[in-house]
């Protein structure tokens, strides 16, 4: 291998000699080529960056496939002196119109918009139409979970059982229940009694107007008009009915009620329960079409009444004739008004009449007398079940201080089947609407999500790139200058730097590879390699031209020695990285792999163009080359270091050895992180408003966790265990739960429950059982049909449930957290992660898999754990092999490798020590310690070799290593670790953690470099000649 590189490289020195201008021609052809590339070059960084290749992955991406892809949350905190009074709810409703006029925008969900769903429902007008004390009115309702009223009276009575002291309506589950409490209940047998609760109800879609009264009646003996000594029988039955009067214009007519009377004479109380669906058809909280609309009662008055007997009432053809009256006057006007406005029909009012034994006068309204009356100065909300929803729903939206709302959420869901940069330019239009829409209403907002977290990334990367080159170029610049001292050296050393950057992004756009916020990296990366092989070869340049060389000479000396040296370090840094491709994210297998051809590159272009360029630039001078002689000049340093190291060798081991140790003990403890956020900086306004999510809004979480169940889902054992897990949920310690307390999760099991609670007729239409379940396969796959193409259910059923055709294939239960991306520590993620395997169950024929956002983080960071031990692995192993086979003996390769490993544990330690953790940046610190150390190790060890082998002198060869090369490679390293060091400067903390880390990696590096192998050579050196003669070659 030895020879033909050696034959390679003066061949290569030889066409340099010849044809300089035509080497750089050559090169900067090429670079032409590469540029041309570059505008192409795609840019931007997203968590998918980072997504591992793993079943968790394709999990979660199969649940795009199956349910479409999640939108993309922004959130927008609004921070005002009270967010919930009708102005501010009108100008926030408003913001919210406006975001969702921006082009990607699918929704913006706020407390304004449930607010304007329940002014829709109350007074039938827009939000916009509303006032404010309208909309402050609507905001209560919403929020209200008072489901009772009451009232008293403490007043004598003067009838006892007709005065009324008390009076409570309240709603249980599907009832209404109203209890009036009275003096006494000794009716008279022959008295004619009601007690009645009177209302009018807001709600009034149909515009009527009409006046209800609730009454439970006592009626004396009637003698029934063909029943003949039949009525005897009914002498003394005072039984107690219930009736409905409906009443416009001061008219009113009774219809029988079909509710539950109590009386209870031991506690004076009469307690009626009225179903909610009775109540419905006369137009209190009805149905209409998919909708329910609630109740709001009002000018609400209970009270007692008494009607003076009258012994005759009217039954069988009288009746008919009754109602033949009703059809043909004001009343039946008014039935047919209910028809076609509640779905009561005219045929519906003459079966409640027909329902009667007789119709007497006490089913006239101007029959009765007023004796009590109780006024009760509240309005009485009967909610229907979606209504608790928007409460929970607002609640969540909502953050209260000292009893007041202080801050109010909204969140932008953008369109999911967007591109990430797609995403990313919403999100921007977004951050503007709000932050102008905002400052002119008078609130403060706050911004967050992560697309908003994304694109600001990229302007930071932006920004970090503006920072970054020109101050590694300014910093390199400063260190050559000191070195050689010449600014022709230092303008040929950037401009093959330059060149070689352009062939790596060149080569970028060309496969593909997207300029991301890891790929920042490269840069330093390249710019502290590039510059070694600048340093070594005109480092060694001049020191031909000093001992007495031509320019020719020097230049192609240089080229052959230095140039196997460079060859050596090409290969094995190369490695290093390509150490990479273990790694199981694929943005680090990226990063390995450009790493690896920029190093080529750079070497090509060191050992080619800017051979070449010096050769052209001096070929025709007389090249003077003056020795320092300050005391604190590189050679002097290197010279006492050297005096050192030859006289105390194992000293200087063992010292080494005790760091080693102690740096050991720090490094186990190293811990893993990763997410979006540790990219920006910790005052970044975004950050800030993420970190406030889970304190103001805890239950308005939007990461979610999925379990992903394919395969045939519409079995019983799959439904039962969708039902387990819910179950299983309801005991982890990081799901989120809605105001009242349930847990903030979804599947098809829940969509069945709450279906069945809305209409209990399911119930026996598709034989669900006890357990909530279907009794057989074929019920339950009749109920998903139902619930897959009903209106009401449709777009819920397909969030969680996959139709193939006729075939139900997969089904996905979502699982919102309480945690956001900034609580990344492993032990959360794990616990987490752990909590929802546990939840799942037994799915029959069907397979189940964890995913979803913070599961895939704790993916990734598993990932980094697994990609730094195993490319380190791989990294030491086949670098360790190449320079053995390079050296044909093992010892050298163990010599050459031994700094770098030891620099690995003393820069985990380091990382420990300094506070930090594995992340998406730092996890590469061990293989970039392989590659970037190596390079030093090769050549004081290939110096080494040279001139043992030329002049047998174990000491003369060591002393030679570290006074001459041991310059070269400080300056390397110093121009290195100033390539780095301004990552420092970088606005991204991972950056700024990867800059500080690497360039310590450089100097740790050199400092194992330098005070390890010397001694080595030195014992083994001594060794070897005392054994076998030589040292290197006989």
């Amino acid at each position: 291998m030895q020879i033909t590189y050696s034959t390679m490289l003066s061949k290569l020195a030889s066409f340099i000699e010849r044809k300089p201008k035509t080497v750089v021609a050559i090169i900067i052809f090429i670079t032409l080529i590469f540029a041309s590339f570059i505008p192409s070059l795609k840019m931007g960084t997203s968590t998918r960056d980072f997504m591992p290749d793993n079943e968790t992955v394709r999990a979660s991406d199969r649940i795009n496939e199956y349910f479409g892809e999640n939108e993309e949350p922004v959130m927008i905190i609004l921070h005002g002196k009270n967010v919930v009074d009708g102005k501010a709810l009108k100008e926030e409703y408003y913001i919210g119109k406006k975001i969702k006029e921006i082009e990607g925008v699918d929704e913006c969900i706020g407390v304004g918009n449930f607010v304007s769903a329940i002014c829709g429902t109350e007074y039938q007008k827009s939000m916009d139409e509303c006032s404010n004390e309208e909309i402050e009115n609507a905001f209560k309702d919403l929020l209200s979970s008072n489901n009772n009223i009451t009232a008293f009276d403490a007043e004598d009575a003067k009838y006892d059982f007709a005065d009324i002291t008390g009076f409570e309506m309240r709603t249980e589950q599907k009832n209404l229940i109203i209890k009036i409490d009275v003096a006494g209940l000794n009716v008279p047998k022959f008295a004619n009694v009601e007690w009645f609760v009177s209302f009018k109800n807001k709600v009034d879609p149909a515009k009527l107007n009409l006046s209800y009264m609730i009454s439970t009646r006592i009626s004396s003996f009637q003698w029934e008009v063909g029943k003949g000594l039949k009525n005897f029988r009914s002498i003394g039955k005072n039984e107690a009915k219930p009736y409905i009067w409906i009443g416009k214009d001061g008219k009113y007519m009774d219809f029988p009620l079909n509710a539950s009377v109590f009386i209870d004479a031991n506690k004076n109380e009469i307690v009626l329960n009225i179903s909610r669906e009775e109540l419905s058809k006369y137009g209190i909280a009805p149905a209409l079409a998919n909708a329910s609309l609630p109740a709001k009662l009002y000018d609400i008055e209970a009270g007692s009444r008494v009607a003076m007997p009258f012994p005759l009432a009217l039954n069988g053809g009288l009746l008919r004739a009754i109602i033949n009256f009703i059809e043909n006057s004001f009343l039946g006007n008014f039935a047919n008004r209910i028809l076609s406005n509640y779905n009561v029909s005219m045929e519906a009012i003459e079966a409640m009449l027909e329902e009667r034994e007789s119709l007497s006068f006490t089913d006239l309204n101007n029959a009765w007398q007023i004796v009590d009356t109780l006024t009760i100065n509240e309005e009485f909300l009967i909610k229907q079940p979606f209504m608790n929803d928007l409460r929970n729903s607002a609640l969540m939206f909502l953050s209260f201080e000292d009893g007041k709302a202080k801050a109010t959420l909204m969140i932008a869901q953008i369109n999911g089947s967007l591109s990430m940069d797609s995403m990313k330019d919403v999100s921007r239009k977004i951050v503007k609407v709000v932050e102008e829409e905002a400052n002119k209403k008078g609130f403060k907002a706050e911004i967050t999500g992560s697309s908003v977290i994304s694109y600001q990334i990229d302007d930071l990367t932006d920004k970090s790139n503006r920072i970054i080159v020109p101050g590694i170029f300014i910093a390199i610049i400063a260190i050559l200058l000191l070195n050689f001292r010449k600014p022709s050296y230092v303008v040929i050393s950037l401009l093959g730097l330059s060149l070689a950057i352009i062939w790596l992004f060149g080569t970028m756009a060309l496969v593909g590879i997207k300029f991301n916020t890891l790929a920042i990296a490269l840069v330093p990366l390249m710019l502290g390699l590039g510059v070694d092989y600048s340093v070594h070869i005109f480092h060694n340049y001049l020191h031909e031209v000093r001992n007495g060389k031509s320019v020719r000479e020097a230049i192609s000396n240089s080229i052959k020695e230095i140039g196997l040296a460079l060859i050596l370090a090409t290969i094995t840094t190369a490695v290093s990285f390509l150490s990479f491709l273990t790694a199981s994210i694929p943005s680090i297998r990226n990063f390995g792999i450009l790493a690896a051809i920029g190093i080529a590159y750079t070497f090509i272009i060191a050992i080619t163009f800017e051979a070449a360029l010096r050769y052209l630039l001096d070929r025709k001078k007389k090249i003077y080359v003056k020795r320092s002689k300050s005391r604190f000049s590189a050679g002097k340093i290197m010279e006492r270091l050297s005096n050192i190291l030859c006289r105390h060798p194992t000293k200087v081991i063992a010292v080494v050895g005790m760091i080693t140790l102690a740096m050991g003990m720090a490094a186990v403890n190293v811990k893993t992180s990763f997410s979006l956020e540790e990219f920006m900086p910790k005052n970044s306004e975004a950050i800030k408003a993420m970190e406030k999510l889970p304190e103001y809004f805890p239950s308005a979480g939007e990461d979610q966790e999925y379990i992903l169940i394919e395969g045939d889902v519409a079995s019983m054992d799959a439904l039962k265990g969708i039902k387990k897990t819910m179950e299983n949920i309801g005991d982890d310690e990081y799901i989120a739960r809605l105001p009242d307390g349930r847990i903030k999760a979804d599947s098809i099991y829940f969509v069945m429950q709450d279906a069945i609670k809305e209409n209990e007729s399911l119930k026996e239409k598709f034989n669900i059982g006890n357990d909530g379940i279907p009794e057989s396969e074929k019920d339950i796959v009749a109920f998903y049909d139902y619930l897959y193409n009903n209106q009401k259910y449709s777009m819920r059923v397909r969030n969680v449930l996959h139709k193939n055709g006729n075939k139900y294939d997969a089904s996905v239960i979502r699982i919102y957290t309480k945690l956001t991306h900034l609580e990344n520590s492993n032990e959360v993620m794990k616990k987490l992660y752990e909590d929802l395997k546990g939840d799942v169950s037994n799915y029959g024929n069907a397979k189940a898999t964890v995913t979803g956002s913070m599961v895939l983080i704790y993916t990734i960071m598993n990932s980094l754990t697994r990609s730094q031990f195993s490319s380190t692995i791989v990294c030491i192993v086949i670098a360790g092999i190449v320079v053995i086979l390079a050296y044909r003996k093992p010892l050298l390769g163990f010599f050459t490798m031994l700094p770098v490993i030891i620099s690995s544990i003393w820069i985990m330690g380091t990382i420990y020590l300094a506070g930090y953790s594995l992340n998406v940046m730092t996890v590469m610190v061990t293989s970039l310690t392989i590659g970037l150390g190596i390079t030093y190790a090769i050549h004081v060890v290939e110096r080494f070799r040279l001139v043992a082998d030329t002049t047998g002198d174990v000491l003369h060869a060591v002393e030679e290593a570290i006074e001459n090369t041991g310059q070269a490679v400080l300056m390397a390293a110093l121009t290195t670790v100033a390539g780095f060091v301004i990552l420092i400067f970088s606005p991204m903390p991972p950056e700024q953690q990867f800059g500080f880390i690497t360039a310590t990696t450089i100097m740790y590096s050199f400092i194992t470099t330098m005070l390890l192998i010397p001694p080595l050579l030195l014992i083994w050196g001594k060794w070897r000649k005392r054994k076998r003669g030589y040292i290197i070659s006989p």
